[in-house]
């Protein structure tokens, strides 16, 4: 659905660009000063206009259907130490993608890996949590950290658990949704590596 509009809105385009290009070239008297040269200059300034048209309304098109994964990636940027104005102004307030994949846990709350978490990563962003395998403590995660669950599993299958501390705010993500975020983004790859070996 999202490619028709943007070939619709493309052909459209086309379709303005040839009546403002016909009503200039005819107004313009080209052909008096530069003979048949002036038809080539107009005709490659055409292919010029319309490469770009469609250069846009490819981009536009891919930024519409892939707005929340591009969306997911500004977010997780911007919560791993991004700082750069873009950021910033998409990201301003009580984000979209906050309201859609963040969740909201209460203090003393306990979630048990396979049972009622289905993510393998999570990204803190406020609040505070104690993971536990079994009944050892892991470690405890503050406001950007990152929880790489995978990390802690055994073979001996223990339950691994995560228990509020504090009321937080936990952003989950796929891993698909990682795995492209790590692949496009250099910054975040970064910190992965670097926090994957650390914690």
């Amino acid at each position: 659905m999202t490619a028709i509009i943007g070939g619709f809105l493309f052909t459209f385009s086309i379709f303005v660009v040839n009546i403002l290009f016909y009503k200039v070239f005819s107004l313009a008297k080209y052909n008096l000063v530069y003979g048949s040269l002036g038809t080539l200059i107009f005709s490659l300034f055409w292919l010029y206009i319309v490469f770009l048209l469609f250069m846009f309304f490819a981009q536009f098109t891919y930024v519409i259907y892939n707005y929340d994964f591009l969306m997911l990636r500004i977010f997780v940027e911007n919560l791993l130490g991004s700082n750069s104005f873009i950021t910033k102004l998409v990201l301003n307030g009580r984000s979209y993608i906050t309201n859609k994949y963040c969740l909201e846990y209460k203090v003393d709350e306990i979630l048990i890996v396979g049972r009622t978490v289905y993510y393998d990563t999570y990204l803190i962003c406020e609040g505070m949590v104690q993971l536990l395998r079994g009944s050892e403590e892991v470690g405890i995660f503050n406001a950007k950290d990152i929880l790489f669950l995978d990390k802690y599993k055994t073979e001996e299958n223990e339950d691994i658990k995560i228990r509020i501390l504090e009321d937080t705010i936990a952003l989950r993500i796929g891993t698909k949704d990682l795995d492209r975020i790590v692949h496009v983004s250099k910054g975040v790859r970064d910190i992965m590596i670097e926090r994957a070996f650390s914690i």
